[in-house]
């Protein structure tokens, strides 16, 4: 939905940079590595396919002009970002370990289930610290990306969620767990 938001407008303004948005042939569309030229069997290697001489491939730039892109980005939208292609996805793995060792909770509050799965599984691994609220209808499913994609979180602070001491027992398999805090949490017992 970003993306195609995006593509219906040839060019942005952003920061007051003029932006010239195309859709690119590698953008993992179905069966986009499978075209054939209309001559022969062979398939088409993705490096022969140009786009107009006068605009710019977002995937000709580097990996540090692309994580400079990702900054300008709310959290969602680099998510839906993220989505676009492998390369896009490995830029965004190289901006978590900075830019989210700390992730607010309540940044994530309007996801999707969709949405918070892609950004456990790309930031997961460089998260230290969480905290905030966590909406108790999804409570099991965040338990459960915090518990697989975030191997080393050290510091867990969650208030006011219905966190139950079987919650607390898979809290224990996170190996690195410096600092718990659980404060207002009523449904605990032990």
């Amino acid at each position: 939905v970003f993306f195609s938001a995006i593509a219906a407008k040839p060019r942005h303004i952003e920061h007051g940079l003029y932006l010239d948005i195309v859709p690119y042939f590698s953008w993992e569309q179905p069966n986009a590595y499978k075209l054939s030229s209309a001559d022969d069997n062979s398939t088409i290697d993705e490096t022969i396919l140009t786009i107009s001489k006068n605009r710019t491939n977002l995937l000709a730039l580097d990996d540090d002009s692309l994580e400079k892109i990702f900054s300008y980005l709310t959290l969602q939208d680099q998510i839906n970002f993220l989505r676009v292609c492998p390369r896009l996805r490995n830029v965004f793995e190289m901006y978590t370990k900075h830019a989210y060792k700390t992730c607010k909770l309540d940044v994530l509050y309007n996801f999707t289930l969709w949405e918070l799965r892609d950004f456990f599984t790309a930031a997961g691994a460089s998260l230290e610290c969480l905290v905030g609220r966590i909406p108790s209808e999804f409570l099991e499913r965040y338990m459960y990306y915090i518990l697989k994609y975030s191997p080393r979180l050290k510091t867990l602070n969650m208030m006011s969620v219905a966190i139950k001491d079987d919650d607390l027992e898979a809290i224990t398999k996170l190996e690195h767990m410096e600092n718990l805090i659980l404060s207002k949490n009523t449904y605990l017992t032990g």
